[in-house]
């Protein structure tokens, strides 16, 4: 049986539900993006760019101000504005010309090596240890994601798609940094 103390710091289940239909939301959002960008991929990407951060602002400007502390985390350094706004922007805009040059398997298959980029670099950190098996699941995640791209028939990617590799791995790239 939980004590006093344990049951003061419940939270109560109205929000709760709201915290899970947020969740929800999020994720239906983020599972969307790959078939969002193959939809818009005939309009300007800035465009697309232009009216998705006009959606999130506005919905950010929504946000009831009444909240303790809002205002104080829209105090942010200039700096950590500037690299949200570099690396938001920057990410969404390589992935939107990734779709327009390449097929979305293999855009999907680039990108999603964030994840694997941000170990990589976090092995990379200043007084990180690493062993043996860090480096063998990225070097297996990295021959997976080559196994895929070539379907086992050695580097021959198809040419004409290159700039949306290119692009793709670059979008990787800057979100794996920026996360």
């Amino acid at each position: 049986m939980p004590g006093k103390g344990a049951a003061m710091n419940m939270k109560p289940d109205g929000f709760r539900a709201r915290a899970t239909l947020k969740g929800v939301f999020a994720i239906v959002l983020w599972s969307s993006l790959a078939l969002l960008a193959l939809v818009t991929r005939d309009l300007p990407t800035f465009e697309v760019l232009a009216i998705t951060f006009a959606i999130g602002s506005l919905a950010s400007l929504l946000m009831p101000t009444a909240q303790p502390g809002f205002s104080a985390r829209w105090r942010q350094p200039w700096a950590a504005f500037a690299l949200t706004v570099v690396g938001l922007f920057g990410y969404h805009a390589l992935y939107f010309v990734a779709f327009r040059f390449a097929p979305a398997v293999e855009v999907n298959l680039i990108n999603y090596l964030w994840p694997l980029l941000i170990v990589v670099f976090a092995m990379l950190m200043p007084g990180a240890s690493v062993n043996r098996w860090q480096i063998a699941g990225s070097l297996t995640g990295l021959s997976g994601v080559a196994l895929m791209m070539t379907g086992g028939s050695g580097a021959e990617l198809s040419a004409r798609h290159l700039t949306g590799y290119g692009c793709a791995f670059a979008a990787a790239l800057v979100w794996s940094s920026y996360s």
